[in-house]
């Protein structure tokens, strides 16, 4: 199975503010029976500043969501300033969000909301869109 979300504007998205970059960035992720997810993460032509970091977020689309997983930033992989962030994520890397239904560690909650489309990446930007800059709804797709 291969799971790809493309980050194009999305007006308002409830308090993330998000914006088409100068290319369209997406992740690809492709999962490995059920005990990892791949993934790599292409961005440029941000302009909110420095990337402060890339989530994956639990939330449909125009709603905003908590952290599942860190792509980079936090205490993880720093974020490049544009490129691609590739890495691995298993369930020691799920954080949640708990309060909406996947506690950290649940990977395989993880994958059933990345498939049923209401997980979303999220890159966000400081000074100027820490709320999120760019983001895209994760499903199904088949682009390498």
């Amino acid at each position: 199975m291969r799971l790809l979300a493309r980050q194009v504007a999305e007006e308002g998205a409830r308090g993330v503010r998000v914006r088409r970059a100068r290319d369209e960035p997406e992740a690809v992720a492709p999962h490995d029976g059920g005990v990892a997810l791949r993934f790599r993460l292409n961005y440029t032509g941000l302009e909110g500043g420095a990337v402060a970091a890339a989530h994956i977020h639990f939330g449909q689309r125009g709603v905003n969501g908590g952290v599942s997983a860190f792509l980079c930033g936090g205490s993880g992989t720093p974020c490049p300033a544009s490129g691609t962030v590739e890495g691995t994520i298993t369930a020691a890397n799920v954080v949640g969000p708990a309060a909406q239904g996947i506690a950290p560690g649940e990977f395989a909650e993880l994958l059933r909301a990345m498939g049923l489309g209401v997980t979303y990446v999220n890159v966000h930007t400081t000074p100027t869109y820490p709320g999120g800059e760019i983001r895209g709804q994760i499903g199904y797709g088949d682009r390498d």
